[in-house]
This record gives structure tokens, C-alpha cells and sequence, in this order.
């Protein structure tokens, strides 16, 4: 749980000094690993997959992804993740086909998420330790070296990189000092990079509710219908081709019984918020 200091102001983190030496040695610690990683990982080569979204990516303009059906229909039609077309433009247009610049990017977003992340564990336990132990668990993860070589995953790190901002904007301060503008700002660009972090806007309404900041409350509101709009204006109603149903049939089915179940189990347990 978050300390109520955290949540409603003050800052178990001294200064701004104390703040980015702390971020510079999370980050040095997990770079030191990566980029061991990079002689071992070498060898990496593009997937089909990363070939089309190249295609795509370099076919169109810098925004045409973001506002055009036809040019972002190429990709996908089921989930509406531009972010990552946006990247692969950049690098293509960068170092060509060089899988190295791939690689070499997707070490540095790693390092750039696992430093926040240590940081926010360190911000909400005023832990030193547990930010420690953070970055040996992602270290350590199995799956680190698929999710590296598999470029055309990097939309969920890069998400994960802006919720991380996010949280840390709304927590470092405390929830009632957070700027509603630079959180919904990068709770926007999270859902626009991986519709999984559609969870975090409604997290971090949760939070302003409780300490009664309706600025940030309305501001991730506010991105996170926009973001909707857009999807549906690009995508439609996606439909899932397992089910010939849309990915929202399975929550709008849900009864009355679930829902008064859930709400009471919730008002039970609400101290997990």
C-alpha cells in the first residue's frame, strides 16, 4: 500500500539531487547488465512481423498512423497501438536494416524501464532495498532475452515506460501536488502504445479521488475518452475472429448478480485501494 504521505503530499525523497542520484544508480545498475546481454543477443534477426511493420511504417508519414484508416489498417485491425510505428520509422530511417539498432534500442528501453520501475518501488516503500531487489526480479526474468529480440513487442515496454512516468508524476509529489496536465499527457501516450494500460487511468483516478485532486481526475478521464474515440474511428468494433464477437461481448454479458457480487466484495475490501 502506498504510505499516506506518498498519497497525499510529502516525499520520503529528500531533494531533486537525492531524487535523479537515485534514478542515475538504478539506471547504471541495470545498464551494466543489458548491455552484458548485447554480445549474447548479437545474433538477433528481423521476424516477418517486424518486416511488415517496417513496410508500414516507412510507407506513410510521421502521423498518418495515428489519424488515417487506410494507412494503419496495414498493421493491424484489431488493436490500435501507433506508437510503435512511430519507433520503427524512426529507427528504419536511422540505421536501416540493422537488426544491432534494434537490439542496441530495445537494451536502453529496458534499462529505462527498470530504473523507473525501482524508483517508483522506492518512492512508494521508502525502501532502498526493495528497489534493489526490483531489478534483480526483472533481471532475472526468463523470458528477458525473448521479449529483447522480439522487436515487434517493444510497444509494451515503451507503454510501460510511459505508465511509469505517469505513476511517478502523480506519486513523487504526492497525489494532491501532481500535475493533471503531464500525467494525463503520459497516461495518453501509455494506451497508445499498448491498450493494456487502459488500467492505469482509471488507478490513477482512484488515487485523485481519494485526496479530492478532480483535475488529474479529469484529465486522465478526458485522454482516455480521446483515446477511445480515436480507436473507434480507426478500428471500429473490433471483432475477435475466435468468437465472431467483439472483444467487449464478454463484459457487457456479464449479469446483474456478478455485478452486485463484485460490489460487494469490493466495499468488503476496499482497503486494497
Amino acid at each position: 500500500m502506498l504510505s499516506a504521505s506518498v498519497a497525499t503530499g510529502a516525499s520520503p525523497i529528500a531533494s531533486s539531487a537525492d531524487w535523479w542520484r537515485m534514478l542515475g544508480l538504478y539506471a547504471v545498475l541495470a545498464l551494466l547488465v543489458y548491455v552484458s546481454l548485447f554480445p549474447l543477443l548479437y545474433w538477433v534477426n528481423f521476424s516477418d512481423d517486424d518486416g511488415h511493420i517496417m513496410r508500414v511504417a516507412v510507407q506513410y508519414g510521421w502521423i498518418e498512423h495515428y489519424f488515417s484508416r487506410d494507412a494503419y489498417r496495414e498493421l493491424s485491425v484489431a488493436n490500435y497501438t501507433p506508437i510503435s510505428l512511430t519507433m520503427y520509422r524512426a529507427l528504419t530511417l536511422l540505421g536501416g536494416t540493422e537488426p544491432a539498432l534494434f537490439l542496441g534500442f530495445m537494451l536502453l528501453l529496458m534499462t529505462v524501464y527498470t530504473a523507473l520501475a525501482a524508483s517508483l518501488v522506492r518512492l512508494v516503500t521508502a525502501s532502498h532495498s526493495a528497489a534493489i531487489i526490483t531489478i534483480a526480479l526483472l533481471l532475472s526474468n526468463l523470458s528477458i532475452a525473448t521479449l529483447l529480440t522480439r522487436f515487434y513487442t517493444m510497444h509494451y515496454v515503451i507503454g510501460g515506460v510511459f505508465a511509469l512516468l505517469a505513476l511517478l508524476v502523480v506519486f513523487r509529489r504526492g497525489v494532491l501536488l501532481a500535475s493533471p496536465v503531464s500525467a494525463g499527457l503520459l497516461v495518453f501516450l501509455a494506451i497508445l502504445s499498448k491498450e493494456v494500460y487502459l488500467v492505469l487511468p482509471v488507478v490513477i483516478a482512484v488515487f485523485a479521488l481519494r485526496v479530492r485532486h478532480y483535475r488529474l481526475l479529469m484529465s486522465v478521464a478526458l485522454v482516455t475518452l480521446v483515446y477511445l474515440a480515436l480507436r473507434q474511428y480507426i478500428l471500429g468494433v473490433s471483432v475477435n475472429p475466435a468468437t465472431s464477437g467483439s472483444y467487449f461481448s464478454a463484459f457487457w454479458s456479464i449479469g446483474i448478480t456478478d455485478w452486485m457480487s463484485f460490489l460487494a466484495w469490493y466495499a468488503s475490501h476496499r482497503f486494497v485501494l
